[in-house]
Order: structure tokens, then sequence, then C-alpha cells
């Protein structure tokens, strides 16, 4: 798993603004993408009740809750919005979502470094786990995880 803590610009990394009702909507139609695009793919993977408790987890959610979804390629994915109502994605660029979202604008450098610093002082909660905090503090728990599967399986 990567860790993006920096904009780089030949990285896999993809930040953009989308036009939505709310970050639930978005991360509906993200989380759709991922599914769908696993069973095109890889349909010997596919877990059902995984796909079921996830849509499961987003009911329980208010409409513009901060949402990070552990399971997108390559980087966690995370929806916010500010309060002129812009719908932020920081995610990775291994899925389709230029022809399935509505993307408004894709942050340059300064736009990114800019909405970073907002984002980090940001809640958000994992659609997985169910778990809230900060960014970084979700990306450590999905990192013990993984150090402690890892060692599992040694």
């Amino acid at each position: 798993m990567k860790i993006k803590s920096d904009f780089v610009t030949n990285s896999s990394s993809s930040s953009f603004i989308v036009s939505g009702k709310n970050t639930k909507e978005i991360a509906k139609q993200m989380i759709e993408i991922v599914f769908t695009e696993k069973a095109e793919y890889f349909p010997e993977s596919v877990d059902k009740k995984f796909q079921e408790k996830i849509f499961k987890n987003l009911k329980k959610l208010d409409k513009d809750e901060n949402i990070m979804i552990s399971f997108t390629c390559n980087y966690e994915t995370f929806i916010s919005k500010d309060n002129d109502g812009n719908i932020f994605v920081d995610t990775c660029r291994n899925h389709d979502w230029e022809n399935e979202l509505n993307i408004v604008d894709h942050f340059g450098e300064d736009g990114y470094n800019q909405h970073m610093k907002n984002q980090n002082l940001l809640e958000f909660v994992n659609i997985d786990t169910g778990e809230r905090g900060s960014k970084k503090k979700l990306l450590d728990i999905e990192m013990k995880k993984i150090r402690k599967s890892l060692k599992e399986k040694v």
C-alpha cells in the first residue's frame, strides 16, 4: 500500500473537485465503480457480503460526512465538502473516474497543497470499519492492520 503525503506529478494520485449533491452520493458512485471494475477484472474475488456491508454502512452516514474509502486501488480515497459546497476527492488514478464522475476541476500543485492543509483538519469516517478520525489517524490504523496481516503470514 502506498501512502500519499505530497503532490507528485508522475504518481498515480489524483485530486479533483466533482459536482454532486453531497459526499454520500459521490462515495456511492465511487464505490459502485470500484465494485464494477473488480467484478469485470477479478470476478473470482468478488465478495458480495463485503459489498452489502459497505452499502449498508453508507446508508447510515449523514449526507455530507467526510468519507474515507479504504479499498480503492493504490491509495485510500478521501471525499470531503467545503463551506462553499465544493466536493473534493483525493484518490488514485487507477479507476475510471473520468468517465463516471462529473469532474469539475483537477488540482494543480498549489491548489492541492492548500486543499491538503484544509483536509488535514477534518474528521473522516472509514466506510469499511466506521472508525472516525483525521486522515493521518485513519491511515495509521490501516497501516497497523497491514503490518499485523503481514506478520501473521510469516
